[in-house]
């Protein structure tokens, strides 16, 4: 008996303290507007997440988005539905101005600037709350607030409020669905129905308004619903880490650096595989010959013979002038006429080399089904024009009129965009270096592999090419 009434006694005891606990939870004292205001005004000029699913009401679509800011820097990571990312844009300040951050073909980081003239990064791409959540007194300029019953409180937007936010957060949030012309007369951009949501403790917890885009034409709206958190800074974009162990990523990267030794001689034929010449007398295959000897003397041709109605057959490789330096030159034997193709000019040979000595073979995984190295393009989400540009000069040089000047690497002649797939690298067994292959969409939709191998270095010489050898003579002026 003795047992059971401790045991009443005990249970008691413990309802009382959970009747205290609870008391004292109803009571706690609710935060009052100016100190939440200042948890506001606190938190969006520090650094912070805003993660927001959006959605297009026009082509009810739907995307996973992801900004970072600081006072320094500025991070855009988009998903895809298996919450992949498609795309990783960066922006930092570099003396108070906005450059953009990116990977470069050695997997480093660098940046550069994306505009012709400079702009302020705090205007353009800083906290888009800042200038109107950052002081107490212009959150109430700007928002009417309500206390709700869970103890937390709604930010809504007033008219003034909106058209405070419409430009910074035209330049922080981008329109995810915009594919669209627009009349550049009568376009405009404005946000509706802002409101921020703080936590129990009065900090920012979400954030939800309607992006509008129109023109006399129509619109477009976006809706975004986003959570708010702190952050201690937004990080640089990651560069890549090889999937390779120690033994088989050497063999690739001792392979590279062959190559890259090899091809800074400027004497060595390089041989490209490429559909558009199939049905040529070329038979699909065409060579780049680099012919110059120790002291720099000589010059490089491509076996294409393009037509030009004024002066006949014509080949495209690198002349040189002692005023203006190298550059891509048009030579046609039949008419004894050479001549620029290009307004660019170099200074050196090395500029204008295939530059593989720029390539990382981090980027590369091995398939040892195949025993080949991979470059899955298509899950690198760094491979912007600037990037597929890079892979060119990389693997053809400057002067390879194919990849250069006629655009036979392009998705989309009109906007200069390029759909790069993957980069393959295949070690000879017998000379130990690599041979390329890129896979890619043409601007007919096509899908297409051009392959590209080294040879002959040190004993190539175009004065002795039957095909060439005239043309050669011409470009140097003998």
């Amino acid at each position: 008996m003795k047992k059971t009434t401790l045991f009443v006694l005990s249970a008691l005891i413990l309802t009382g303290c959970s009747s205290a606990t609870n008391a004292a939870v109803a009571v706690k004292k609710r935060m009052s507007q100016d100190e939440v205001a200042a948890k506001f005004a606190t938190f969006f000029t520090g650094n912070y997440e805003v993660d927001s699913t959006v959605y297009n009401t026009y082509s009810k679509e739907t995307f996973k988005v992801k900004d970072m800011v600081s006072s320094t820097a500025k991070a855009n990571i988009v998903y895809d539905d298996k919450d992949n990312i498609v795309s990783y844009t960066s922006i930092v300040s570099q003396n108070g101005y906005a450059v953009e951050q990116y990977i470069t073909l050695g997997n480093k980081i660098d940046t550069r600037e994306f505009s012709s003239s400079k702009v302020s990064f705090k205007d353009n791409y800083g906290s888009p709350l800042s200038k109107i959540m950052g002081s107490a007194s212009n959150i109430a300029k700007y928002f009417t607030v309500n206390a709700n019953d869970d103890e937390t409180y709604t930010y809504t937007a007033t008219a003034e409020g909106l058209a405070k936010a419409s430009s910074s957060f035209g330049t922080f949030f981008s329109f995810y669905g915009d594919v669209y012309n627009w009349d550049s007369k009568t376009v405009q951009e404005s946000i509706d129905n802002l409101k921020i949501i703080s936590d129990s403790e009065g900090n920012p917890a979400s954030l939800s308004f309607v992006k509008i885009k129109k023109d006399r034409f129509g619109g477009l709206k976006e809706s975004f619903e986003s959570t708010l958190s702190k952050i201690d800074s937004v990080p640089s974009i990651p560069t890549v880490t090889s999937k390779n162990d120690e033994a088989t990523q050497k063999v690739l990267d001792d392979s590279l650096a062959l190559l890259a030794t090899k091809v800074a001689t400027a004497n060595f034929t390089q041989t490209i595989k490429h559909p558009y010449f199939d049905e040529s007398d070329l038979n699909g295959v065409y060579h780049n010959y680099y012919s110059y000897d120790s002291t720099g003397y000589g010059a490089m041709l491509s076996d294409i013979p393009w037509y030009s109605s004024e002066y006949g057959t014509t080949y495209i490789g690198a002349g040189y002038s002692s005023y203006y330096g190298y550059y891509m030159a048009g030579v046609s034997p039949e008419s004894g006429y050479t001549g620029a193709t290009s307004s660019e000019y170099l200074d050196s040979v090395s500029e204008f080399l295939p530059q593989i000595a720029t390539l990382s073979g981090d980027f590369f995984t091995y398939n040892a089904a195949k025993d080949t190295y991979v470059f899955d393009l298509d899950k690198f989400y760094f491979d912007d024009y600037y990037f597929c540009f890079d892979i060119l000069d990389c693997l053809f040089g400057v002067f390879d009129a194919c990849a250069d000047k006629f655009g036979y690497y392009l998705s989309d002649m009109s906007n200069y965009a390029m759909d790069f797939h993957s980069l393959s690298i295949k070690v000879s067994e017998a000379t130990g270096l690599p041979e390329f292959s890129l896979v890619y969409t043409d601007s007919y939709g096509q899908k297409l592999t051009v392959s590209t191998s080294f040879s002959d270095f040190g004993t190539t010489d175009l004065s002795k090419n039957a095909t060439l050898s005239a043309a050669f003579a011409l470009l140097l002026g003998e």
